[in-house]
């Protein structure tokens, strides 16, 4: 029978979009929180409370519904409602609400804000020789081309990677 079978016309365009996009949703969720758990240095084990906080009713529901994945997923723990930012919590803002981590058990913020403050500095050194160089004329016009425009890739990279600890940096000074 399946050998005669016609082959399925455009199976596509009878599916419903809302559960992909849902899902697309709770990834991009998930890995906001994990990323702001890896920049914050918070130990891969440790379970942290998630403060919800200004939640439209359909992120209200997405997270109930995936209550069990943001557990396992992101390592949270403790879903409560909140109407402004704790002491010690520290927050990012997805698709229909502003999560807030609870981190002030886990991590030790004076210690945190220290340690991000000192890699911002270095960050910022190693950009100021980079834009040295290439504000160079000399440097400009006797470098070969590639070992310029490398000096261009480190400078988007640096200026990237300063830019995301300037954030962690600041979500920490606002909690």
């Amino acid at each position: 029978m399946l050998i005669s079978a016609q082959w399925p016309v455009s199976a596509d365009a009878s599916l419903d979009p809302g559960p992909s996009e849902e899902m697309d949703w709770l990834v991009q969720t998930i890995s906001a929180i994990r990323a702001l758990r890896a920049e914050l240095n918070v130990p891969p084990a440790a379970r942290v409370p998630l403060l919800i906080k200004d939640a439209e009713p359909v992120a209200s529901k997405r997270i109930e519904r995936h209550r069990e994945n943001f557990g396992r997923l992101a390592r949270v723990d403790k879903f409560e409602v909140v109407e402004a930012l704790p002491p010690g919590g520290v927050q990012t803002v997805v698709d229909g609400a502003t999560l807030i981590l609870g981190l002030s058990e886990v991590v030790e913020l004076p210690k945190e804000r220290e340690r991000l403050g000192k890699e911002i500095s270095k960050l910022d050194t190693e950009l100021a020789k980079i834009l040295a160089k290439l504000a160079n004329a000399n440097f400009l016009a006797k470098a070969k081309p590639e070992v310029v425009e490398e000096q261009r890739e480190r400078q988007v990279d640096v200026t990237r990677d300063r830019d995301r600890l300037r954030a962690a940096y600041d979500r920490l000074i606002a909690g």
